[in-house]
């Protein structure tokens, strides 16, 4: 398996390149690639960011993407910038 990443995670696909070969479908461990009408799709929250389909590409069509983790609003509330301090002494 690849490294521990944060965040999400979207697998970018040539359509132009993609031999629909169907092999990252095969190796992806939470099924987050499908075919769909001979076309690759992959579903973006099933994804872990392991990269197996990208390695298993034999033409390269397929790149991961990490997407930054949310940033929740209670953790905002309790940044010292929110509550009009700049965080530094004095």
């Amino acid at each position: 398996m690849g490294k521990k990443r944060n965040g999400s995670y979207h697998i970018e696909i040539d359509h132009d390149t993609c031999l629909q070969c169907a092999g990252c479908v095969a190796v992806c461990p939470t099924r987050a690639l499908d075919m769909h009408a001979l076309e690759l799709r992959c579903d973006d929250p099933l994804c872990i960011g392991c990269d197996l389909c990208v390695r298993f590409c034999p033409v390269v069509s397929l790149a991961l993407e990490e997407r930054p983790a949310p940033v929740h609003a209670s953790a905002l509330a309790h940044s010292p910038s929110s509550s009009g301090s700049s965080g530094f002494p004095g």
